[in-house]
């Protein structure tokens, strides 16, 4: 790679000149009489059937849409469209049409515990159909989803963006081992916790350990200094993840306890979600987390997120970034879904494709990424981002800081490989964006600039 690739190759585009996900963008395509060439995305057109006598359906796709009967989609492929089932008996969906939230993700444990969740149910579907080389059938609906979440991620980042601009979207990275209450994660929690209130973007991988503690240092942002290690204290009654049970039911209490509150003062958010969600039973008769969506054949279908107005934002304009300040965003993936989801983000960008959510990731942090203590997955990170620093692939990147001198240097000496490597970047000197110290309001001071 001696070059970066063109701009417009690595653009975060939404494309939705061509794409249709609610009912009033599909109306507005079916006044002027035509469909061709767009796709219609995860509609119940089983609802109100809109009338399509005399539309032009001409390579029109529907993905993941359901239909009043199975005659109806085959009525539809007839005059020339093409139609990608929701694959009903699916414990995910195929076009999901918002980012998750923690909601979503635990859905099932207050019934049955860490197993019952949905995340979890979703991650030993992931390992039954053949892990990170599924068969095609499986190839094709995860690939399906995961386009999905970069739809809806392209749109809740280009919204933040706009109004905020690249420099804010901060990433943090470290040790996903590191226990709840252990002096890196009370480190990291405080940097979660005044980033976002600065207005920065918390952005992490959406694992346990450091991961975890920048997220709710972020979800607890509208809370005092003493309530977030009040909060660290709690989580640390059941510190390791490799414990998910107790692991798991401790985050959701936080979460409940700290809740912030919502904009009319009434119920605290995540509370007042629980009160206007529904769950329906999935295909195998067990209960799996709202809005759900059926198929064809009135049968029920793949789970969907519970937020947003299809553009991974939420309904109200009033509401749109408080969720920045309410743990931020994190990206997983289910190939480390034995890991408990770290249930402290806003927003959770979750793929099976570990590859994508990866450079997805370090592609957006262009305020800078903290890199606290970690082992070869960190590593692994500083020399990936270091690569798209060198070759100024996603633009300008902010600064380096590595949290913790000591380890930076003598347990794991990245820095003395990196400062040299970035000296030499064909764009200029980029060695002065390498920092490393071990006060996080200095690390704070170097990401605000």
């Amino acid at each position: 790679m001696s070059t970066p690739p063109p701009a417009d190759v690595l653009d975060l585009s939404t494309h939705h000149e061509l794409e249709i996900e609610t009912r009033a963008d599909l109306d507005r395509h079916l006044a002027a009489g035509t469909l061709a060439g767009k796709t219609v995305q995860g509609l119940r057109l089983d609802l109100d059937p809109p009338d399509l006598t005399a539309v032009d359906l001409g390579d029109t796709l529907f993905v993941g849409c359901r239909f009043a009967s199975r005659e109806v989609a085959a009525e539809l492929i007839r005059r020339g469209a093409f139609v990608v089932p929701p694959f009903v008996t699916l414990p995910y969906s195929t076009q999901p049409p918002q980012l998750y939230t923690a909601d979503d993700l635990a859905a099932g444990f207050a019934e049955g515990g860490f197993d019952a969740m949905c995340d979890s149910r979703v991650y030993q579907h992931f390992r039954a159909h053949g892990g990170a080389t599924p068969e095609v059938r499986e190839a094709l609906t995860q690939r399906l989803h995961d386009h999905g979440i970069d739809n809806a991620l392209a749109g809740t980042i280009r919204a933040w963006v706009a109004e905020h601009g690249p420099e804010s979207v901060v990433g943090v990275m470290g040790g996903h081992a590191v226990l709840r209450g252990a002096p890196a994660y009370r480190q990291t929690a405080v940097l979660g916790w005044e980033l976002a209130r600065a207005g920065r973007l918390v952005i992490t991988g959406g694992g346990p350990g450091v991961m975890e503690a920048a997220n709710l240092g972020a979800y607890l942002s509208h809370h005092p200094a003493e309530a977030l290690q009040a909060a660290i204290d709690e989580l640390a009654t059941a510190p390791d993840f490799h414990e998910p049970d107790p692991y798991t039911a401790v985050a959701l209490r936080v979460r409940q306890r700290y809740a912030p509150p919502s904009p009319d003062g009434g119920l605290p958010r995540a509370r007042a979600a629980n009160n206007h969600t529904r769950t329906t039973d999935g295909p195998d008769g067990t209960s799996i987390h709202p809005r759900t969506t059926g198929g064809p054949d009135g049968t029920t279908a793949a789970p969907r997120p519970t937020v947003g107005d299809g553009r991974g934002l939420p309904g109200s304009a009033g509401e749109a970034h408080d969720w920045a300040r309410q743990g931020g965003l994190s990206i997983p993936t289910w190939l480390y879904g034995h890991e408990p989801a770290n249930l402290f983000a806003g927003r959770i960008a979750k793929y099976f494709s570990n590859a994508i959510r990866e450079d997805t990731i370090l592609r957006l942090a262009r305020g800078g990424i903290v890199f606290a203590p970690g082992g070869a997955g960190t590593v692994q990170e500083v020399f990936q981002a270091a690569t798209k620093t060198y070759y100024c692939t996603d633009g300008a990147s902010g600064a380096y800081v590595f949290l913790g001198r000591e380890f930076w240097t003598s347990t794991l000496p990245v820095a003395t490989l990196l400062r040299p490597l970035l000296a030499a970047a064909p764009y200029g000197d980029l060695s002065p964006t390498v920092h490393l110290t071990d006060d996080v309001t200095e690390a704070v001071r170097l990401l605000l600039g």
